[in-house]
């Protein structure tokens, strides 16, 4: 759909550098401990504000969440979605993560969201088009 750039940096520091807004970020930050991995502070307390804050009206974030140190898949969840206005959670029956899709301005239906990502996941021969499940997120900005 267009070039992809692909930059290896601080997110915040990279984030707060840039002068022109986004269709899409995608935040992906995880922390490997033990041999297991969880998201850093950094991902639920200061991305998602200023993800919001550098998204064109009409762009979207993805957000992969892992479980937290010391909170709640719902405390992480509310504290992620707090700075958006809609929503939709992508739960996989095979993996422990879950996936956000926000936006400032309104989102497909999850109902539509789960028809189209499935289809494509369908076209490419992935298993995951019967792993997953789409729900609407209840989001207090509006």
């Amino acid at each position: 759909m267009g070039a992809v750039q692909f930059v290896q940096s601080d997110a915040v520091e990279w984030l707060h550098s840039q002068r022109g807004k986004f269709d899409l970020l995608l935040e992906d930050l995880s922390v490997g401990r033990n041999g297991d991995v969880f998201k850093p502070d950094v991902s639920i307390d200061t991305l998602p504000r200023l993800i919001q804050s550098k998204l064109k009206p009409s762009g979207v974030t993805v957000f992969n969440l892992l479980p937290g140190d010391d909170r709640t898949w719902a405390e992480m969840t509310a504290k992620v979605c707090a700075p958006f206005g809609f929503g939709v959670q992508i739960l996989f029956e095979s993996y422990y993560n879950r996936v956000l899709l926000l936006g400032n301005e309104a989102l497909p239906p999850a109902r539509e969201v789960s028809r189209l990502l499935r289809a494509e996941l369908t076209a490419i021969g992935s298993e995951m088009a019967a792993d997953i499940s789409v729900r609407s997120l209840r989001l207090g900005k509006r």
